[in-house]
């Protein structure tokens, strides 16, 4: 009997208290395409992956493997004890090389290298292509960086014979060469994909997409810009319904309301004629009761009425997904157009006990409200330069000079957020001038109100970090002429990203910043890169 390549639920639920995390009888069959998992931080992407690699039982409803499997999971920490080799599921393999080319003659060896002599060669070739190629085979994994990891991981994925590669953001940590081989494999591959992803650019070669939220878990045919077209008009096809619903129940009440005065009337006229003796009492218990018998009937009338404008509202309610939108009213940052914002001249860094300069004689210059983003493979020094310009690093030589009096710069980790403060204390601090009344009131803006701006900086989610940090800086009664930003895309939803570009498209002052979101680039109209390479 055949059966068909694929990994299906049935009825799978999975929900864990306090969070958002609602995976309700999910009932999906997953063929071998290419699948990409959204929704806000917390909804339960990773939780819907884990079930679908077997690695987390559902709670209720079962996941059906009809196919191999090779999991990539955000958390690298399992792997930290493997090797290179051991990652890429060859150290047999290298170990039986390196003792045949040492003049080892067991036929174990032969057995195991099973005349795969270029075995390394091949290695080296893939993993130059995401910068790999100078690791050594023995290196344990726990001793690389984090774009490391995560590159060696893909490699170990694209190696495998699986039939479906289930990929946990995949494209953390990696540089813009990184992204786009990553996207090339994508594009080509016939292997089954399941990628949990913020990528806009990733999701595009997806034929098929997954969003789970507060609504729980919906499918979309297509890619990501189709799933955004028919999210957009089911979207306004629902708040229709509601706003539909809302007038009906309005009207409903309207009619009862009438019935009701037009029985007061009637009753009231009944009565006036009896005290003024046009008419004798029994004349007036007649008019009496058949209003009271209209009434009746009218009432149940309305009452069905608005029980069935209630019901539709309801359900129209259950229907609707309410998500508040960023609205910020940012101040005025004036910037004149022939302003030198920024000048770096003849810039050279070496890392403390290094034996190469990372960069040397480096010149960049911005001016007036410009957008300048820099780009470049990992470990180039993106970073480091921008901390130079901040004289958070004193550079071996040259000079970085700002040319404004207020700017602002936020980390990878906005370390400008205290961890043990709370995001009101932190903006207190930072906005020192300004009332409790108008802290209280930018925070908002941003979605800090109440009980979510006494949260501890240290407890925020990466989005709640980026949003906190630029409301420290943009919402300051001096904000910042130039805002450096590095990768203030990392680890953001798709929500949080949209937030952000259209934060960042108030903005009139100038910006710097280091990203590999070519998509982000693109939406906040940055107008020239600037790209480093290795000195």
């Amino acid at each position: 009997m055949h059966t068909t390549t694929s990994i299906a639920t049935y009825n799978a639920s999975y929900r864990i208290d306090g969070t958002a995390v609602n995976i309700d009888d999910f009932t999906h069959t997953f063929y071998q395409r290419k699948i990409g998992i959204i929704g806000d931080n917390g909804s339960g992407k990773s939780t819907l992956l884990k079930m679908l690699a077997g690695r987390l039982l559902p709670q209720s409803g079962s996941v059906a493997l009809s196919a191999s499997i090779c999991y990539c999971p955000q958390d690298h920490q399992g792997f930290d004890a493997e090797t290179v080799a051991g990652i890429l599921g060859v150290a047999d393999k290298i170990g039986a090389l390196r003792r045949i080319a040492g003049g080892g003659l067991a036929q174990a060896d032969f057995d195991l290298l099973n005349d795969d002599w270029d075995v390394e060669r091949n290695l080296r070739l893939r993993l130059e292509q995401y910068d790999l190629a100078g690791l050594e085979m023995e290196r344990p994994f726990g001793a690389l960086s984090a774009g490391q990891k995560t590159r060696l991981l893909l490699v170990r994925a694209i190696l495998s014979k699986a039939d479906f590669l289930l990929f946990d953001e995949p494209t953390n940590n990696l540089d813009i060469q990184a992204r786009q081989n990553l996207y090339d494999f994508v594009a080509g591959t016939e292997t089954g994909l399941l990628m949990v992803s913020h990528d806009r650019k990733l999701l595009r070669h997806c034929d098929e997409i997954i969003e789970l939220s507060g609504m729980g878990v919906k499918v979309y045919g297509g890619d990501f810009d189709d799933y955004a077209e028919q999210k957009e008009l089911q979207d306004k096809a629902v708040e229709r319904q509601y706003e539909d619903a809302k007038q009906d129940c309005k009207k409903a009440q309207r009619a009862a309301q009438q019935a009701l005065e037009a029985f007061d009337k009637k009753s009231s006229v009944g009565r006036k004629l009896f005290l003024d003796g046009k008419i004798d009492r029994i004349s007036a218990n007649g008019k009496r009761g058949r209003a009271e018998k209209t009434f009746g009937r009218m009432s149940n009338l309305e009452e069905r009425m608005l029980a069935s404008a209630g019901s539709r509202l309801d359900n129209a309610k259950q229907l609707r997904e309410v998500k508040e939108a960023i609205h910020v009213a940012l101040p005025k940052t004036s910037v004149p157009n022939g302003k030198v914002v920024l000048a770096v001249e003849a810039l050279g860094y070496r890392h403390p006990g290094a034996g190469q300069a990372l960069f040397d004689g480096l010149d960049l210059t911005m001016v007036g409200p410009e957008r300048v983003a820099l780009v470049g493979r990992n470990g180039v020094g993106k970073s480091t330069l921008l901390k130079l310009i901040c004289a958070e690093l004193a550079p071996t030589r040259g000079t970085a000079t700002i040319g404004v009096a207020r700017w602002s710069y936020l980390s990878q980790d906005i370390g400008m957020l205290r961890p043990g403060q709370t995001v009101l204390e932190n903006f207190q601090r930072i906005n020192a001038d300004l009332s409790h009344h108008d802290c209280h009131h930018a925070l908002a803006q941003f979605k800090f109100r109440n009980k979510d701006a006494q949260k501890l900086a240290g407890q925020l989610s990466g989005g709640e970090r980026i949003r906190a940090g630029l409301a420290c800086v943009l919402l300051s009664s001096t904000p910042p002429q130039l805002l450096l930003l590095d990768e203030p895309t990392n680890h953001l939803d798709l929500a949080s990203l949209v937030a952000l570009e259209d934060i960042l498209n108030q903005y009139e002052g100038a910006l710097l910043l280091v990203s590999h979101d070519a998509t982000f680039l693109e939406r906040v109209k940055v107008g020239r890169q600037v790209e480093l390479a290795a000195a």
